[in-house]
């Protein structure tokens, strides 16, 4: 009988591009539901007039801890808090 270690769980990182948010949760949302909410955060939080047509690449920190927040922790990955 084999026994398999423990998965070591990769920390979330503070900020990233969403092309990363893409590969954290792509076993978990579709690419297009990733896409309309972290733009919607991203437009409320920068206060741009509309979420259509969102050209920002960089994800601040804020932004990624309320997208966390509402869709949960990406499989295989720890919250920025936990040792």
């Amino acid at each position: 009988m084999e026994t398999k270690e423990p998965t070591e769980l990769k920390r979330m990182p503070y900020g990233c591009e969403k092309q990363k948010l893409f590969v954290m949760y792509g076993r978990q949302m579709s690419d297009e539901n990733i896409r309309t909410a972290i733009n919607a955060i991203i437009a409320t939080n920068r206060k741009f007039k509309t979420t259509a047509n969102i050209r920002v690449k960089k994800v601040w920190h804020k932004e990624l801890v309320e997208f966390v927040e509402i869709h949960g922790l990406p499989d295989g990955y720890k919250h920025w808090d936990e040792k």
